[in-house]
């Protein structure tokens, strides 16, 4: 991951509560890294979608926290149960930043994900 695109991320905090951080970065494991190290419990990737641009993960970013406001923890945390309805959502959002950025041809990108409950693995 990283390099050429934005992400936005999805972190979990590996305890009972299992708080979910929606962030973005140019390299979602070296963000891992960093969280880390002023964090007592473990955490993992869950998932990370690319952007076409900083200003469209941003404005991704932005919506999502707004939209699951009502389930904020502190900060950018958030309740586990926002999980599978925040991947769709910014699955909606990375289609609508593929539309406005056109000139920017890459491949729709999900890294690392943990597929949500609602779709049956084959």
């Amino acid at each position: 991951m990283g390099g050429l695109f934005m992400y936005v991320y999805f972190i979990q905090c590996c305890t009972a509560d299992g708080y979910i951080k929606i962030g973005k970065s140019l390299n979602p494991s070296e963000r891992l890294a960093g969280l880390a190290t002023s964090n007592p419990y473990g955490l993992k990737i869950l998932c990370s979608i690319s952007f076409t641009t900083d200003e469209g993960a941003s404005i991704a970013e932005r919506k999502l926290h707004k939209i699951f406001s009502d389930q904020c923890i502190r900060g950018e945390w958030f309740s586990r149960e926002i999980y599978d309805q925040a991947i769709v959502e910014c699955g909606k959002l990375q289609l609508e930043d593929m539309q406005i950025n056109s000139e920017h041809k890459f491949p729709c990108s999900v890294d690392n994900m943990e597929i949500p409950s609602f779709i049956k693995q084959h």
